[in-house]
């Protein structure tokens, strides 16, 4: 967790330099999302359906291009962290917002995977029912609406 507190104050700056309105606009559409191979063990296709599983196979690279891990045991810890915030994210059980602690949050996704979280709201909803209330949440960092 300690990576993650490295990784957060960095990805900060980022997501304000980028904004999170760049992925909005993408397909729902699996074959042009497409499927990336999982460095961290999962296979999205057997946990949920397309498009989601497209979608967070992409957000898994978006992840880990952000904190390239450069050892075995950084992408170990890189894998344990995303698990995380994909259960909590398929649940619908991640806080709105930081909550001061190494706790998984929204906040978390608005930072290291604003394009996967932008396309997961166009998506989501219609794709997976579990999903229906990411239509209420706001993709700016720090939002308390969820």
């Amino acid at each position: 967790m300690r990576h993650f507190a490295r990784w957060q104050a960095a990805l900060i700056g980022l997501v304000a330099l980028m904004g999170c309105n760049a992925a909005q606009g993408g397909s729902c559409d699996p074959a042009v999302i497409g499927y990336a191979e999982s460095r961290v063990g999962i296979d999205y296709r057997k946990l949920i359906a397309s498009p989601i599983a497209e979608i967070l196979s992409r957000g898994e690279a978006e992840r880990l291009a952000g904190a390239e891990p450069v050892s075995k045991s950084d992408l170990r810890a890189l894998g344990t962290e995303w698990r995380a915030l994909v259960t909590g994210l398929l649940a619908g059980s991640l806080p709105g917002s930081f909550t001061g602690t190494s706790e998984p949050s929204m906040d978390t996704l608005r930072i290291m995977t604003p394009s996967m979280l932008a396309l997961l709201q166009k998506c989501g909803p219609d794709a997976d029912p579990r999903l229906a209330y990411l239509r209420d949440i706001t993709l700016e960092l720090g939002a308390q609406s969820e």
